[in-house]
C-alpha cells in the first residue's frame, strides 16, 4: 500500500475537493483519499497492484484538475508565489469588474424596494426628475424615500448635462427603457466574468456529478433568461437583473476571499522552504565549487563557511564550530559541532569552518520531513467535513427537484398562471445559489 501527499492544481473552491474525493475514492485500488482545498494537497493511499499513480492523474485530468506526481518537476517557491499573486490579481479584477457593473442595478432596485419608491422605467424620465423636498415632521420611512430620491436626483444631474451635449433632454427624440441599460450591464457579468462557473459546471456534469457551480449556473441563468426573454418579448414590469448580477458579484467576492485565505494556509510550508540554502560549496576533483543545492549528492564533501546555512544533513569530518539550530529543533543556544557530529540542513554555522559528508539530500533531509508532516496535517480533514461533503453531494440535486416540484405545485396543482409558477421555481433556485455549505465549513476549519 502506497501513501502520498501530492499537490493538486486547478481547484477553485472547496466543492472541488469533495468532487475529487468522490470520483477518485471510488476507483478500484484507492483505499483512502483526502483533498484539502486550502493547502491544495491530496493525501492518497492506494494499492499500486490495482491502480497506478498515472491512472489517478489521468482521472483527475479528465475532471479538470492536475495531480503533480513525484516524477514531475514542481514549480519553485518563487514561481509558486508569482502564480499565487497572479491568481489573486485575476480574482480581484473579476470582483471589481462585477462590482462596477452590478452596483447601479443592485443599488437602484434595493432602494426602491426598501423605501417603496416609484419605479422609473424610462431613461429621460430619470434624467428629468425634479429635486425632491422633505416635508416637515416626516417619518423615518418618508425620510428614506426623500434620501433615495435625492440620491437619484444627484446621479441624474451630471448624466443629464452630459446627455444634453448630444440631445435635447427636456424634449428627447426617442424613449429608452432603463431595462436595456440593465440588460447591457448584467450580460457581461453573467457570461464573461461569470464564465468560469459555466466551465466548472460543464466539467462536473460531464463526469456525472453536481457541484455548487451547477447550482450557481442554474439559479443565475434562470433569473437572467427570465428577465431577458420577459423584457424583450413579453414586456414584464419587473425583470430580475439585480438577482443574477448581485449573486454572481457576492459569490465572486467569496471566491476572492478564498484565494486570499488559501495563500495564508500555505504560508507555513512556504516559510519552511525559505529556510533552506540556495547554493552550496562542494569539494570536487580537488577543488571547491559552488553548485545549486539540488545538485548535491549523497557522499559529497560540503564546505560551510562562517555565517552560511548548512545546505543538507550530514556528518562533520573536519573543523569545529557552533551551529544555530533553533529554526529546526527549537534549541535556543548554538550547538557545538566537531568531527563525528551530525549537522542539519537549514541551520546556520556560526564562527568556524566546517567540512561534512552529505548523508541526506533533497527530499530526505530533516527539513523536508517536517514539510511533509505539515502537508499531511493540512491534507487531513476533520470528521465534520466529511458530513458536510456528504450533504453537499445531495444538496444540488435536492434543490433542483424541489424547484421543479414548486413549479408543478403552483402551475398544475394550484392552477396559477405559468409566469407565477416560473417565478416560484426561479426563486427556489436563486435563494439556494450561495455555496455556503461547501465553503464556510472548510474555511472555518
Amino acid at each position: 500500500m502506497t501513501k502520498l501527499v501530492l499537490k493538486v492544481k486547478g481547484m477553485h473552491c472547496a466543492s472541488c475537493s469533495a468532487l475529487i474525493d468522490k470520483l477518485v475514492g471510488r476507483e478500484p485500488g484507492v483505499k483512502a483519499i483526502a483533498t484539502n482545498y486550502g493547502a491544495e494537497k491530496s493525501a492518497i493511499e492506494f494499492d499500486e497492484s490495482k491502480v497506478t499513480l498515472e491512472q489517478i492523474d489521468a482521472l483527475m485530468n479528465k475532471i479538470g484538475y492536475d495531480l503533480v506526481r513525484p516524477d514531475e518537476t514542481g514549480a519553485t517557491l518563487e514561481e509558486e508565489e508569482r502564480k499565487e499573486a497572479k491568481q489573486i490579481n485575476v480574482a480581484r479584477r473579476r470582483v471589481i469588474a462585477a462590482g462596477v457593473l452590478a452596483a447601479p442595478i443592485v443599488l437602484y432596485y434595493m432602494l426602491i424596494h426598501m423605501f417603496n419608491v416609484p419605479h422609473v422605467h424610462e431613461l429621460f424620465d430619470f434624467l428629468n426628475q425634479a429635486k425632491p423636498f422633505l416635508a416637515t415632521g416626516a417619518s423615518f420611512f418618508e425620510t428614506g424615500q426623500y434620501l433615495t430620491n435625492l440620491l437619484f436626483w444627484g446621479i441624474a444631474q451630471p448624466l443629464a448635462s452630459l446627455a444634453g451635449l448630444f440631445v435635447d433632454v427636456a424634449h428627447p427624440p426617442l424613449q429608452i427603457d432603463l431595462n436595456y441599460i440593465y440588460w447591457i450591464l448584467s450580460t457581461p457579468i453573467q457570461f464573461v466574468i461569470g464564465w468560469s462557473f459555466y466551465r466548472n459546471a460543464i466539467t462536473a456534469i460531464r463526469v456525472g456529478s453536481a457541484n455548487m457551480d451547477v447550482l450557481v449556473v442554474l439559479g443565475t441563468t434562470a433569473a437572467y433568461l427570465y428577465s431577458a426573454v420577459g423584457f424583450l418579448f413579453f414586456n414584464i414590469d419587473h425583470p430580475f437583473w439585480e438577482s443574477s448580477a448581485a449573486l454572481l458579484f457576492f459569490i465572486l467576492l467569496g471566491r476572492y476571499i478564498e484565494v486570499l485565505a488559501r495563500g495564508r494556509a500555505s504560508n507555513a510550508i512556504k516559510e519552511l522552504l525559505k529556510l533552506e540554502a540556495k547554493e552550496a560549496h562542494v569539494w570536487r576533483d580537488g577543488a571547491e565549487v559552488t553548485i545549486p543545492i539540488d545538485h548535491i549528492k549523497t557522499g559529497d564533501t560540503v564546505i560551510v563557511k562562517p555565517g552560511e546555512k548548512v545546505p543538507v544533513d550530514g556528518i562533520v569530518v573536519e573543523g569545529e564550530s557552533h551551529v544555530d539550530e533553533k529554526v529546526v529543533t527549537g534549541e535556543s543556544f548554538p550547538v557545538k559541532k566537531e568531527p563525528g557530529d551530525e549537522v542539519i540542513g537549514a541551520t546556520v554555522n556560526q564562527e568556524g569552518l566546517l567540512r561534512f559528508k552529505a548523508t541526506k539530500v533533497g527530499k530526505e533531509t530533516l527539513l523536508y520531513q517536517i514539510v511533509r508532516m505539515v502537508e499531511e496535517a493540512q491534507a487531513r480533514r476533520a470528521p465534520i467535513q466529511d458530513v458536510v461533503d456528504k450533504v453537499s453531494e445531495y444538496f444540488v440535486p435536492a434543490v433542483v427537484i424541489l424547484s421543479v416540484l414548486t413549479f408543478v405545485g403552483w402551475y398544475f396543482v394550484a392552477g396559477f398562471p405559468l409566469r407565477t409558477g416560473l417565478l416560484r421555481m426561479i426563486a427556489v433556485l436563486v435563494i439556494s445559489c450561495p455555496c455556503a455549505m461547501g465553503l464556510a465549513t472548510p474555511t472555518a476549519l
